[in-house]
């Protein structure tokens, strides 16, 4: 009713101006104007007041938008705080169980340390059992001038093996001339003066000439994994070899060996091998023999071969045999190969020519990349042999 005593007070003045029209003119018309303008007014604040209306419709309607959106983020905000108190218990399981396995690690470590130093210890015993029952009679002292003559005999036999191999490794035999070893030739006593080469022979052979190229496929590629790297205070803990006949893949040969003490680390991070896979792995002294039946007469192939047959060469020496081989570096023919690469590293090789098939740094894995890194090579290799003789013939025209 307040609100509208402007419009009634209007409708009364033009009421009593419109009454007085007969009688009045003047009150008449200041009875309309009054009226008229209270009637104006009226409607103008009706017309504001629907206009203020409408505004504050609309930043109500914009302030309950706001409150939703922040509702709604609240609500996000909670829900990356729940995953993240729920990641948070994860890892968290996670290093206890990671803590759990360390320390079952540590303690199959320590029962390995236990065991090697009871095995020692029972080498030892039966060491100390056995040398003193040795008879000390004059049928001992015949052994032992049989024994001095044996080791005689045994080494002029290596003399003469090592004056062979070193004369035919001068000689640089074919890629694809099977590899000497120890020939039972017998020699004069000149011939046994004048033999002072060493045990073993390892010769490196380069694949220059386009029938080399062509010709080479028999051969055996190896890897070996190591405890570190001098042959001398390190061993072979892994030894891998795949031969190749003509082509074609007809022998494979791969086996754990147990060093001489537990591995470390860094090796195992390395290589994926772990003091218990060695656990019950054979020692090299029943390695070495196979690993010589398998590779003999053949040429060898490896990626920085001369690596790996530094070891090869300590086993072998220490276990009596002679003889040469040939070898093939992969390393030296994929820098020939492939110039442009940052490194010749086997891991660069693999990875910018897609060799592997998702194998790890195990010496199995390795020679399955080193040979399709030597087809790779040498048919690059071959190409480029066939590229240089066409523009020398093209240069004689």
């Amino acid at each position: 009713m307040k609100k509208n005593w402007k419009l009634l007070i209007g409708i009364l003045f033009l009421a009593g101006g419109f009454g007085n029209v007969t009688s009045d003119i003047g009150a008449a018309a200041f009875g309309i104007i009054v009226g008229a303008t209270l009637i104006f007014w009226w409607t103008d604040g009706r017309k504001r007041q629907s206009h203020e209306e409408l505004k504050y419709q609309e930043i109500l309607a914009e302030r309950q938008q706001e409150e939703q959106a922040y509702q709604e983020a609240l609500a996000k905000r909670q829900q990356e705080e729940q995953a993240y108190q729920e990641a948070l218990a994860k890892r968290q399981q996670e290093e206890l169980a990671y803590q759990e396995a360390l320390a079952k690690r540590q303690q199959e470590e320590l029962a390995y340390q236990e065991a090697l130093t009871k095995r020692q210890q029972e080498e030892r015993k039966k060491q100390e059992i056995f040398v003193p029952q040795q008879p000390e009679g004059p049928k001992s002292q015949e052994d032992q001038r049989l024994q001095e003559i044996l080791a005689k005999k045994k080494l002029r036999d290596q003399q003469i093996q090592e004056a062979l191999a070193k004369k035919s490794c001068a000689e640089s035999p074919s890629a694809t001339q099977p590899a000497l070893h120890t020939l039972p030739i017998e020699i004069t006593d000149s011939e046994e003066d004048s033999a002072k080469v060493s045990k073993l022979e390892f010769c490196r052979i380069k694949l220059n000439s386009k029938k080399a190229l062509t010709t080479f496929d028999t051969y055996v590629v190896l890897d070996c994994e190591t405890s570190g790297l001098s042959p001398t205070t390190n061993d072979i803990i892994e030894i891998a070899l795949i031969k190749y006949v003509n082509g074609e893949l007809v022998d494979t040969f791969s086996t754990l060996v147990a060093p001489s003490c537990p591995i470390s680390s860094r090796i195992t991070a390395i290589t994926g091998i772990t003091n218990a896979d060695l656990k019950n792995a054979p020692p090299a002294e029943e390695v070495i023999p196979n690993v010589w039946s398998f590779i003999e007469g053949f040429v060898l192939v490896g990626h920085n071969i001369p690596f790996d047959i530094k070891f090869l060469r300590e086993k072998f020496a220490k276990n009596g045999y002679t003889g040469q081989f040939n070898y093939v570096d992969t390393l030296q023919l994929a820098r020939s190969a492939f110039p442009d690469f940052p490194n010749h590293k086997l891991a660069t090789c693999i990875e910018k020519l897609s060799l592997s098939d998702g194998q790890t740094h195990r010496a199995l894995d390795d020679i399955i990349c080193t040979q399709r890194l030597l087809e790779k090579c040498l048919a690059v290799l071959l190409e480029q042999k066939e590229r240089e003789l066409a523009e020398r013939r093209a240069a004689r025209v």
